[in-house]
């Protein structure tokens, strides 16, 4: 069977990672059978209780009925697990050559594997943590998110049939195998010529259709900073639910009735600033967007072609000379004062100033394409023999 791309080695680590922020339905039983082999690798046995534990792991999390007598899903159940023992034959190919070149877990590398074991729940606390505030979970700030990942993870974990400790383990081995392909993989890098060839034919793609693999070119920009001066918050949310109602005209209406009571503020405001006065100390005064506060925003937006703002906002932002104000620009948050603080032109990057970031991401590429070949080898050169009927 040709490999697939795998990098790294392919574990229950790596298939539990993938799921588990994903959620699943409740638990399922599968009567798992005897530990009988299910395959062999150069004599060596692959037992079904390490097929079974992702097996089922797997039909848990895709909410499948292990008793289902439906042929679509019973045809992908036999696809699972035709690819889960592939997997597994394909792990023990590569543990037995980084085992027979050396290659072991060291106490470094397990301290290594423990070290990430506690970032991820860490990564794990701060998305349950996000996702209460940002769901309006009353009582969100009091909860230990911390203790609920590592509970979240035991469960997960228990579904699986693992131990916190089979699991570090796992995730060493996986420490373990991308070092041994680093090592493997050391003196393969791109050409000269392959680096000018792939920036040519970038380039190329850039200019005509602006979807390039890599940023060649920097789009024309303009720095802004704005004060605006909002409708209230639950009448935005009105409008959209107006708009997405399919209530369109009703929308508008309500929308300019809306910015009709906070005009004569906005034109207030406006008047001040194009008669000279500091934009800065205007914006704080009577700004109402956080941004212009934050940190990450102190100099203003950046506002190209691309960007994400409101249409009229963006529209407005590029028209305006560097040092110019703009007039009222209406969006669905209010009106907008906005002042130009920058203009740059349309940049094309060289080859020099991204050659760097091109021959990481060609090295990036020749190395999995060496490895991917390399397994197919060991593969192919490996005695296999596999007991499908015991699946």
């Amino acid at each position: 069977m040709k490999s697939k791309k795998r990098l790294l080695l392919i574990t229950v680590l790596a298939l539990f990672f993938s799921l588990v922020l994903g959620g699943c339905g409740g638990k399922q039983e599968i009567k798992q059978g005897d530990n009988v082999v299910i395959a062999q690798v150069n004599g060596e046995d692959i037992l079904y209780n390490e097929f079974y534990d992702i097996y089922n792991y797997t039909l848990i999390s895709k909410e499948i009925d292990p008793e289902t007598e439906d042929e679509e899903e019973l045809a992908y159940m036999k696809e699972i697990k035709e690819q889960i023992l592939e997997d597994l034959i394909t792990r023990k190919v590569m543990q037995q050559k980084m085992e027979a070149d050396g290659y072991e877990i060291t106490d470094e590398i397990m301290k290594e594997a423990e070290d990430s074991f506690n970032s991820m729940i860490e990564m794990i606390g701060l998305q349950m943590q996000l996702q209460a505030q940002f769901g309006g979970d009353e009582g969100a700030e009091e909860k230990d998110y911390k203790k609920e990942a590592e509970e979240y993870v035991a469960g997960e974990l228990e579904l699986m049939n693992m131990t916190k400790e089979d699991y570090i383990k796992n995730m060493a081995e996986e420490i373990m195998a991308n070092n041994y392909f680093e090592d493997l993989t050391k003196v393969v890098e791109a050409s000269e010529e392959e680096i000018k060839s792939f920036y040519d034919k970038e380039l190329e793609i850039s200019k005509t259709d602006g979807n390039g693999a890599i940023d060649l070119i920097k789009p024309a920009q303009t720095r802004v900073k704005h004060i605006l001066i909002k409708i209230a918050d639950e009448d935005t949310g009105e409008y959209f639910n107006l708009y997405t109602g399919g209530k369109f005209d009703e929308a508008e209406s309500f929308l300019e009735e809306k910015l009709a009571e906070i005009k004569p503020k906005a034109e207030e405001v406006l008047e001040k600033a194009k008669n000279g006065e500091d934009f800065e100390a205007l914006i704080d005064e009577y700004g109402e967007d956080p941004g212009m506060e934050s940190e990450e925003y102190k100099d203003g937006y950046l506002v190209d072609e691309m960007s994400n703002f409101e249409l009229p906002f963006k529209e407005a932002s590029l028209k305006l000379e560097e040092g110019e104000i703009s007039d009222l620009v209406p969006t669905v948050y209010g009106y907008h004062i906005i002042k130009a603080y920058e203009k740059s032109e349309e940049k094309v990057y060289t080859l020099e100033e991204k050659r760097d970031e091109i021959k990481e991401r060609l090295d990036r590429e020749k190395k999995n394409e060496f490895v991917e070949k390399e397994i197919d080898r060991w593969m192919e050169e490996a005695e296999i023999v596999k007991y499908m009927d015991r699946i």
